[in-house]
């Protein structure tokens, strides 16, 4: 891992002999693959907006003092050159490559363009990962040639097809194997013909096209990469914050120490002598062990900026010390919430009013159930269903009523707002809600009455809404099952349960009952998942892994993998057709104002790179809509081992877009629509306990229901529900760090793990394998392999490593391929790193 930057940028072979040895190249969304044919200038020392012909743009900032960053431009003047030049001037989201810090990027607008490279200190304007910005994009004599790109789309074309453009393209590109120009020959040359020396670079192009050539071609766009440089941080959602390990400066400084990140996409921080500990100075080696939260103060120049100690949280070592870490460097509130909160909410035990009952449509007389993980406690979604006769079905889907108790602007609802959501852990869970709300109140906990807000339909047994009602209710669970309860009963759907099987279920209903009701669910549930597919809806599933803990240490003693069962899809897909018809009547009734949920469709360019590379590794790959894709995916699950379908999936999810919320105001309604649902609108109401968005959405549905119109403007909605996407995000990832922490502590104690895997990308120094027993990608890197010799064959991606003879078990020889979907061995084994483990590749 990359932990600080230069102090100087280093010219541009020495950044590739880096990311040589990190066994990629630059990378942007979806895994793309980038060639740089040199290194973008260091630009004005000023961002200065282009002037249009007859256009007065007025002045720009004033240069900076020499080495210093340029100042940024102002919002009303950025917000001026996104109307008046957008073919120069871009807004996006920020990603800097993890793997290689100087790369970061910004999606292009156009998706027949690649995402936009920021590349280096200076030209990203002390933006920080997940910021808001603007960019300005630079003169194209200045854009990143993608010659792999270009080599791919000559390699899959037919000699019949050749134009006199691509013959030009063949004819002057330099052989980097040393053959000189023009000699890529027709397109029938074999690839095993075009094969690089060991000694070569991190690139799989072997060869390099000239600009002015490119340029020329009908279809340069998708073969150069616009460059641009940072002009304007619109808002910044990197938390400023980083965990990490302080220490001294090489030279000995007596006013500064150094504070070095963990995460290599943030600075490194000179801490001022009076913000740290007050032994540090004189006894450094105390502090080598100790986990710190760094905060940026001010960036004005070079790769270090000024920062101070925000919080001391522990040894490095210790696992409740990082995970705090986690949490404070992506800004997750995990704070206890005030002592004031049970002045908001009404006295327990809490017993609904006889006049809020009389407002509500009473359920309590039906059968109305839970089907939760067995150790969930905030239950926040209940079912119903009751076979009216002649094919015909009442389904009912029963929601915690969560804005009944919070209400607009309170104290807990400003507090919700702000978490946006609740963040699970493999250890705890931050709840968005105060615990007496999570588990309490609004849980919908067996035998007790409570409040929801109910979708209801009559449908027949093909699933087809006949009639639809949206309301508030009052409901009484009569069991709380797990899905392993109702998976029983699925499987088992004559069986005669026992109280000593599942949860006490109440009177007067029966087991026997709740076995029936599950069963027709599910036939519904089948229903309706094959008109969804038939509709184009795309799954595609990650693993995932579920952790035992020791009662005492809460540190891992096992393992296994999260099976998604039949009895979860019939949640699922009701909870997907109740958001689904919520955003309908959203729609229609606030067509301006309605809280939705979209899904873009993945960037043409990386898909059809998964794509291609799917079809020449013999995986038919059909990526022309999401349907085509569900049919190709169908078509691999039946062909090919479940271990390989992971890789396709897995291959097919990095050039995905992130779903996210929006305001219907603030979006163009061709872009409302849920790509990967393949319908054309969708929200969040089911999990309201958990979720800040599913909160506005209910107060909307009441406002709609009651014929009233909030006090809300489309801005401030769609401020809210960016916030929301961002935490989110924060949520997934220190979600996804929990479970990678929690897996290396398990192999530091109980390992070295043995693991099949599968290979899912190729580099020249590095290969990653998807290990399905423990749900992660990992990258295995190839200095590891004593003694062995590595020849990297272009462009087909793949390497041949030969192993040595090893008496008496190998007394031969050995020589392993290693490709795309290749089958490999490894070994999981900690290293010394805390919290991390590494992969070696076992001789076969």
């Amino acid at each position: 891992m990359e932990i600080n930057p230069p102090d100087q940028a280093a010219p541009e072979k020495t950044a590739r002999k880096n990311r040589r040895k990190r066994g990629k190249k630059p990378q942007g969304r979806g895994g793309e693959i980038t060639s740089r044919i040199g290194p973008p200038p260091a630009g004005a020392s000023s961002v200065q907006p282009p002037a249009k012909p007859g256009k007065s743009i007025g002045p720009g900032p004033k240069s900076p003092p020499s080495g210093a960053y340029p100042p940024h431009f102002a919002l009303d003047v950025v917000q001026s050159l996104l109307e008046r030049c957008p073919e120069d001037f871009i807004s996006g989201t920020f990603r800097i490559n993890a793997k290689s810090y100087k790369d970061a990027y910004v999606s292009h607008p156009d998706p027949q363009c690649p995402d936009i490279h920021v590349y280096d200190f200076l030209d990203r304007n002390r933006a920080m990962h997940q910021d808001q910005v603007v960019v300005q994009l630079k003169a194209q004599d200045q854009w990143n040639i993608l010659h792999e790109k270009i080599q791919e789309y000559l390699d899959e074309g037919q000699p019949a097809e050749q134009g006199p453009e691509d013959l030009a393209l063949m004819a002057s590109a330099l052989d980097l194997t040393g053959s000189g120009r023009g000699l890529r020959g027709p397109r029938g040359l074999p690839r095993s013909a075009r094969t690089r020396p060991e000694s070569g670079g991190g690139s799989h192009c072997a060869y390099e096209y000239p600009r002015a050539t490119v340029m020329a071609h009908p279809l340069w766009k998708k073969f150069v990469q616009p460059t641009a440089k940072v002009v304007c941080i619109t808002e910044a959602q990197h938390t400023r914050l980083a965990a990490g390990r302080l220490r001294k400066f090489p030279d000995g400084n007596p006013n500064f120490a150094l504070f070095a990140p963990e995460d290599s996409r943030v600075p490194r921080l000179k801490i001022q002598r009076g913000d740290c500990p007050p032994e540090f100075f004189a006894r450094p080696q105390d502090f080598e062990h100790m986990l710190f939260i760094g905060q940026m103060i001010r960036w004005d120049m070079g790769h270090t900026a000024l920062g101070k100690i925000a919080k001391v949280i522990g040894s490095y070592d210790d696992i409740a010390a990082r995970s705090i870490a986690n949490l404070a460097e992506k800004g997750i509130d995990h704070s206890d919430f005030p002592e004031s909160i049970p002045e908001h909410l009404p006295p327990l035990p809490f017993v609904i009013p006889e006049s809020e009952i009389q407002n509500r449509r009473d359920l309590r007389p039906d059968c109305v159930f839970t089907i939760d993980p067995k150790t969930a406690r905030d239950l926040d979604d209940a079912l119903s269903v009751t076979d009216l006769s002649d094919d015909r079905f009442k389904i009912g889907v029963h929601i915690a009523d969560v804005s009944h108790f919070v209400k607009e602007d309170d104290p807990i609802d400003v507090i919700a707002r702000d978490r946006a959501t609740s963040v699970y852990l493999i250890d705890r869970v931050i709840p968005m809600l105060p615990r007496v709300l999570c588990e309490d109140l609004c849980s919908l906990s067996p035998a007790e009455d409570r409040l929801t807000f109910s979708v209801e339909w009559i449908m027949n047994g093909n699933g087809d809404i006949q009639e639809e009602w949206f309301g508030r209710t009052v409901i009484r669970n009569c069991c709380k099952l797990a899905y392993e309860h109702a998976q029983g009963m699925l499987d088992h759907p004559d069986k005669d349960w026992t109280p000593e099987e599942l949860p006490p279920v109440e009177f007067p209903w029966t087991y026997k009952d709740l076995s029936n009701r599950v069963n027709t669910l599910n036939q519904l549930a089948l229903k309706l998942r094959s008109k969804r597919v038939a509709n184009g809806s795309l799954r595609l599933d990650n693993l995932k892994l579920a952790f035992t803990l020791d009662k005492e240490t809460a540190l891992p003693v096992g393992y296994q993998l999260y099976e998604h069962r039949h009895s979860n899809k019939l949640i699922e897909e009701f909870m997907l057709l109740a958001n689904m018809r919520v955003a309908q009547k959203l729609n229609d009734s606030f067509p301006n104002l309605a809280v939705l949920r979209c899904h873009p469709p993945p960037k043409e360019q990386p898909l059809m790179k998964a794509a291609n590379l799917l079809n020449r590794c013999g995986v038919p790959m059909n990526v022309s809509s999401s349907k085509a894709i569900a049919a190709s995916l169908e078509q691999a699950a039946r062909e090919r081992s479940p271990q390989e379908y992971l890789v396709i999936t897995n291959n097919l999810t990095k050039p995905m877009e992130l779903a996210r919320y929006f305001c219907a105001g603030c979006e163009n309604p061709d872009n409302f629509r849920h790509y990967a649902l393949a319908v054309d609108l969708y929200t969040h109401f089911t999990s309201p306990i958990r979720r800040y968005p599913d909160v506005l959405v209910h107060r909307l549905l009441d406002y709609a229901l009651t014929n009233r119109t909030p006090d809300w403007n489309e801005f401030t909605i769609q401020k809210w529900v960016n916030h929301c996407n961002t935490k989110k995000t924060s949520a997934k990832a220190a979600s996804e760090f929990s479970s990678l922490m929690f897996l290396a502590l398990f192999i530091k104690n109980c390992g070295p793990i043995q693991a099949d895997a599968i290979v899912c990308d190729v580099g020249d120094f590095a290969f990653e394998v998807l290990i399905p027993s423990v749900a992660v990608v990992k990258r295995v890197y190839l200095d590891r392999l004593a003694n062995c010799t590595i020849k990297v064959i272009t462009p087909r991606k793949e390497l041949a490593i030969q192993f040595p003879p090893h008496p008496p078990e190998f007394p031969d020889p050995h020589v392993q391929s290693i490709r795309f979907l290749s089958k490999v061995s490894v070994k999981l084994f900690f290293d010394g790193t805390p919290h991390d483990f590494q992969a070696v590749l076992e001789r076969p």
